[in-house]
């Protein structure tokens, strides 16, 4: 670890990574970028000119623009921080460019804790908000300080994972003091953050790439087993299905035929499918998801896709060229690109690298549902039967397109629950997810429309009390939202429908004692169940009636009884509204 100078700016060779392009395809190419330039769409608002200083790269492209928390950060030569979408920026280098090298990847923790990783095999590590950096070479055994393409935290500000160009996984659980390095594959160029311990890594051969997973920080890795096509600079993970994966392939180095696509797998990278073949050049291998968009640079601008990537649409936007990361989305509308802010070594290109964005998706408003005004709602519910069945019913307001959606449901442990249910009859219990008192259920779909599901109970309460049912712990694309709703269960009223209840339950009989027992004079009643008002009758051996009284004995609460009795044995005759019972006293003075 060494802190950072300094440094002169210093040319690097030329060596071109794929010239296969005549010079008169060069000069109509180049005349395509400025015409595409001259017309970027209506919607799209210049922030800033002439911002992000490229540099010259041998292997072309480099640089990257993304986001946290609203905050833009863009890098190539040096790093700079934008915090008003894009129209002001701060120099967050502090020194002329760092190693006059280029700038792979920015990834931030929180606001003020981010790295940055070079074409230098560094990585550069902040507490600041960019401030100050430490400057961090992983001592690779097999190679000299590979480019490293991508790196994030993960979990925690001390975890971090990156990889190289040449395949190498780099795993750091102190910070970047130390790191653990493997040869993973022959090319590695993306890591993606996911929750706790768990990154994934895109890399692989050159003749097809993997999805990697670990769920422990680094130490151990997972092989997703289907293949996709190697030359895809950047990959995303979709923000509310988790389960799906984007691919930006720009086969331009690779070759494998004339189209560039997209890759997208639906399942965390057990297949993948191809989709949008153009003739190449086309994508940039730049990719960013929103909520409900995912948005590719190309070489003519920026493409958007709503549907999972089945189909794209052109929404105008600054091009960019080959291994660039220049789009990133700061929710469904509001979107921010840079310009062909490279040298291209094939094109002959070197344009500034202005910053452009839009505030409505490049022209058509995207229209979804906002987490923060979705309301829960339901309704009470009465047993009109002793272990009588009640059904519940769910539903969210607010609701603009359907969505997918997670929910808690709370109850008491005295209800019988047998499910949650969809109205065409689909549970929706989340297996593994449902303990006493509480289950979690998945709304596939869910509308506005009406009641969404049921959840349905048997209400055996051993006394009068009513019960709630709370649905709460809403989450809507990975977010925890607040409202909530409760169902108010009311038992039977029926005269002694709680002794019944408990009886048809449990198959026990309340149970009534008398304390104390003998007694001096007065006793006390003590039932296991409430029975509410009941009538006692006392007798003496003889049958001769002492007393005839009313007594409300309510559960495991000691009834008090006067006894005005001479020394003896005597009968109590209890006669509860739904059953009766004897008891025998023992009265000595």
């Amino acid at each position: 670890m060494t802190s950072v100078k300094k440094n002169e700016t210093k040319p690097l060779s030329v060596n071109p990574r794929y010239p296969y392009m005549r010079s008169l395809a060069r000069y109509f190419f180049f005349a395509l970028l400025l015409f595409a330039a001259a017309n970027i769409h209506a919607q799209w608002k210049l922030a800033a000119p002439n911002v992000i200083t490229s540099i010259f790269r041998p292997n072309n492209g480099g640089g990257i623009l993304t986001n946290h928390n609203g905050i833009l950060w863009a890098g190539f030569r040096d790093i700079w921080m934008s915090a008003d979408t894009g129209k002001t920026w701060s120099l967050r280098t502090p020194f002329d460019g760092i190693d006059n090298n280029a700038v792979k990847d920015i990834s931030f923790f929180d606001d003020n804790t981010g790295l940055a990783a070079t074409q230098n095999g560094e990585i550069y590590i902040t507490q600041d908000q960019g401030l100050s950096w430490t400057q961090h070479i992983p001592n690779n055994p097999f190679r000299f300080r590979p480019s490293i393409e991508s790196a994030c935290f993960v979990g925690t500000p001390n975890n971090i994972i990156a990889c190289s160009f040449s395949g190498d996984r780099y795993v750091s659980n102190d910070g970047g003091n130390s790191w653990q390095i493997t040869l993973a594959d022959s090319i590695a160029s993306k890591v993606i953050p996911g929750s706790g311990g768990t990154a994934y890594i895109t890399g692989g051969l050159f003749t097809g790439a993997w999805l990697y997973e670990t769920n422990d920080f680094g130490a151990t890795w997972i092989q997703h087993p289907a293949q996709f096509h190697w030359d895809s600079y950047s990959t995303e993970r979709d923000q509310c299905d988790t389960t799906i994966f984007y691919a930006a392939n720009d086969d331009i180095a690779a070759r494998t035929d004339k189209f560039s696509r997209a890759y997208i797998s639906t399942n965390t990278g057990n297949s993948w499918q191809s989709d949008d073949p153009q003739l190449r050049p086309d994508r940039c291998g730049s990719v960013s998801a929103a909520q409900h968009a995912i948005f590719m640079q190309t070489y003519s601008g920026i493409i958007r896709s709503t549907d999972h990537g089945r189909t794209w649409q052109d929404i105008g936007g600054p091009p960019n060229i080959v291994d660039t990361r220049f789009v990133t989305a700061l929710d469904n509308n509001i979107v921010v690109a840079i310009d062909t802010g490279a040298y291209d070594s094939n094109f002959g290109i070197n344009s500034p690298g202005s910053v452009w964005v839009t505030y409505n998706s490049g022209g058509d408003s995207l229209m979804y549902t906002d987490g923060s005004k979705l309301t829960l709602a339901t309704a009470d519910q009465s047993a009109d039967t002793i272990g009588g069945s009640v059904a519940v019913p769910i539903s969210v307001n607010g609701i603009i397109n359907p969505i997918e959606a997670e929910l808690t449901i709370h109850f008491d442990p005295q209800l019988i629950y047998h499910g949650t249910f969809s109205l065409t009859n689909v549970p929706l219990d989340i297996p593994g997810e449902t303990w006493a008192g509480r289950t979690k259920i998945y709304l596939p779909g869910a509308t506005s429309s009406g009641i969404l599901a049921y959840s349905y109970f048997d209400v055996f309460n051993d006394s009068s009390k009513k019960t709630n049912v709370v649905f709460d712990s809403l989450i809507f694309c990975l977010k925890y939202l607040s409202p909530v709703a409760t169902a108010v269960i009311s038992p039977d009223t029926l005269c002694g429908a709680d002794i019944l209840t408990r009886f048809m339950l449990h198959n026990i009989p309340p149970q009534l004692r008398i304390v104390p027992n003998p007694s001096g004079g007065d006793i006390n009643i003590i039932s296991s169940t409430d029975l509410g008002d009941v009538r006692i009758t006392v007798y003496d051996m003889l049958g001769t009636k002492h007393a005839d009284m009313n007594l409300a004995i309510g559960k495991n609460t000691p009834a008090k009884l006067p006894l005005q009795l001479s020394s003896g044995i005597y009968n109590l005759h209890v006669i509860a509204a739904t059953q009766s019972f004897d008891l025998r006293v023992i009265v000595n003075k």
